[in-house]
């Protein structure tokens, strides 16, 4: 009896210096797999990496970490569009334009009849412009120099100089040296359009921006409102205007110096003193001051990077973790 009490006290020694044993080694491993990830995290070199490191939770120690700085990716490798590695000079939401102005609709997760994520889409065009007064429309102005709607174009939607479409901003449109316009302000002193008064800004092909006054249909002054001695030249700019302030309110720019969006200025004053608001300012994407070589084009909506990953632009705005590494 002693003897089997015993063997069976051994047994029970053995199990348990196995089960510390096991749990032991979990934790050591566990802990190196984190030590691993925390320094893949903080050294991350190139964006890709950057990405890789924040927009998975197990990179994350606690949940602050992830509030602040996880990102959400889009694309994965199963993503196929032959038209990547050509040169795109834009991204309109969910279509790629092409240096020749061809186009291509694309799909993040679903396959077209021709088994890519992309299609192109039938049409002959000249140019494009862009309505950030009415941020869903973008004028397309084809060969014969119709307008058409970009997102009804294959119902040959056109737009018409009538009473319910400008003759100012057909003539904006017409000019051929125009990206984007942002209507501010106007007035009709008359029945119709063709008295209209008005104040756009915008966007021409050298990445200015410019304020321009109109009266009768005839430009009556221009001036320079953004030039690019500060953001670069400019390629798309958001925002609104404030007619009690009768100002022009900038939310958003993107130029060949990045991608610029009105941000919390976090002051150690602001943070300390409840009095004391924080102001909001036009800033520089952080992520892209350290990443800016591994992206290739920043859309309005997506952002391509040169590995051809593609991730929501809004992204660009995450602070950048302040762990990482130089």
């Amino acid at each position: 009896m002693k003897k089997a009490l015993k063997i069976i006290g051994i047994i029970i020694v053995v199990i348990v210096l196995i089960y510390v044993g096991v749990v032991a080694y979990d934790n050591i491993s566990n802990k190196i797999k984190s030590e691993k990830r925390y320094n893949e995290r903080i050294n991350a070199k190139t964006l890709q990496e950057y990405i890789k490191t924040h927009s998975n939770y197990e990179y994350y120690r606690d949940d602050e970490d992830y509030n602040e700085y996880f990102i959400n990716t889009y694309t994965t490798d199963e993503f196929k569009c032959d038209i990547l590695d050509k040169k795109i000079k834009d991204i309109y939401n969910n279509y790629f334009i092409l240096e020749d102005n061809s186009i291509y609709e694309f799909d993040l997760y679903e396959l077209y009849s021709n088994n890519q994520n992309c299609k192109k889409i039938d049409m002959e065009i000249k140019s494009f412009v862009r309505d950030t007064y009415d941020t869903s429309k973008i004028y397309v102005i084809t060969t014969d120099n119709k307008i058409y709607d970009f997102y009804n174009f294959e119902n040959k939607y056109e737009y018409k100089s009538d009473s319910s479409f400008s003759k100012v901003k057909a003539n904006i449109i017409l000019k051929g040296d125009v990206k984007q316009i942002l209507y501010v302000n106007g007035t009709y002193v008359g029945a119709n359009y063709d008295d209209e008064k008005a104040t756009y800004l915008v966007l021409k092909n050298d990445g200015i921006v410019y304020k321009q006054e109109y009266f009768n249909q005839k430009l009556t002054s221009e001036k320079v409102f953004l030039s690019d001695s500060e953001y670069g030249k400019i390629s798309y700019i958001d925002g609104y205007y404030d007619s009690e302030k009768n100002i022009y309110n900038i939310e958003r720019i993107i130029s060949d110096k990045g991608y610029f969006y009105k941000g919390i200025e976090e002051t150690e004053e602001c943070q300390k003193y409840k009095d004391i608001e924080c102001e909001k300012k036009i800033m520089q994407s952080a992520i892209y001051k350290r990443f800016s070589k591994d992206i290739k084009l920043i859309g309005d909506t997506y952002t391509l990077l040169t590995d051809n990953t593609i991730l929501s632009t809004s992204e660009l705005t995450r602070k950048l973790d302040k762990e990482l590494k130089e």
